[in-house]
């Protein structure tokens, strides 16, 4: 089933996204909308019985870093969390189904072809007050060879400048993966990782906001400079990231040659303490957390890559 128009595919491959508006149903959003805070229950539910963290919650659920140095007080359970991750990876039957969608599926296999994985299921949670994500392309993280990487930013609730809207630098894709960075100030401390992002920031003139209603989608190539500004306003923002490859990808680097190289998979008995410090490579600074994990799921056609994705 072809899904997108020749002149949608041309805008994609020109501008490096698309915006398709009502990829989900109200139906689909509002489900997706139940199913994170099914998950935020269950993980907090437990928490405050153990007051423990379990390994298989720390690779799932991503607390606010101040809230965890008891900095911020969140309202609720649901402002504590900052992100979801690896859902499909975890056979949640809700999101495996979303990630096989018709509707980006049909999307996926016309820009990436007919063997495609799921690289990376993610929820994106912003409330009220939260920080910027900084300046990044997602292939400076995934680091794979072709770059034919692909990703679905789908909007839970309305996204708009002032609560953290994508905002993204048209036609940058076409430039390849640019120079990525921690910023000096940062450097050695345990938020090196989540602030590696690019080492030099597109001019304001050239910066696009994608405001989304719910159920909206921006869909944008795996080497589109982009980012999301605080949450200035009062009202949180909810969004889901998936992110696919073709399968014949592969790392530009192997895991082996890396000193120190932690690779990562989905599995809950692997060490979570050892990826603490996962973007310390030396001599490089690589964001080792994304560049070795393994592809959570296929959803298109054939296994075809090896074992890091």
């Amino acid at each position: 089933m072809s899904f997108l128009t020749t002149e949608q595919l041309s805008e994609y491959r020109e501008n490096g996204y698309l915006v398709i508006r009502g990829l989900l149903s109200p139906h689909e959003v509002s489900g997706t909308r139940d199913e994170m805070k099914r998950i935020i229950d269950e993980w907090y539910e437990e928490y405050e019985a153990t007051g423990e963290e379990g390994p298989a919650w720390k690779e799932i659920v991503n607390r606010d870093p101040a809230v965890k140095k008891g900095e911020m007080e969140p309202d609720n359970r649901y402002q504590a969390v900052r992100r979801l991750y690896r859902m499909a990876a975890r056979n949640n039957e809700f999101f495996v189904n979303q990630v096989k969608h018709e509707k980006i599926t049909a999307i996926c296999r016309q820009v990436l072809g007919d063997d495609v994985k799921l690289l990376q299921s993610m929820a994106l949670l912003k409330p009220p007050g939260t920080a910027e994500k900084r300046w990044h392309q997602d292939n400076a993280y995934f680091r794979l060879t072709p770059l034919d990487v692909m990703a679905f930013w789908i909007a839970i609730d309305p996204a708009f400048v002032e609560n953290g809207c994508m905002h993204v630098e048209s036609g940058s894709h076409l430039q390849g993966v640019a120079e990525h960075k921690v910023p000096d100030w940062a450097s050695g401390t345990d938020q090196g990782g989540i602030l590696y992002s690019l080492a030099e920031t597109p001019k304001k003139e050239k910066v696009t906001p994608i405001p989304l209603e719910p159920g909206d989608a921006l869909v944008f190539h795996g080497a589109l400079k982009h980012f999301t500004p605080p949450n200035n306003s009062q009202v949180g923002r909810y969004a889901i990231q998936y992110h696919y490859a073709a399968s014949h990808c592969q790392p530009t680097v192997c895991p082996e040659d890396v000193p120190g190289s932690i690779v990562a998979t989905a599995s809950p008995e692997v060490d979570i303490e050892r990826r603490q410090a996962a973007f310390d490579c030396d001599p490089c600074v690589e964001p080792q957390y994304w560049f070795f994990r393994k592809a959570e799921i296929t959803v298109l056609g054939q296994e075809l890559g090896g074992v890091y994705i």
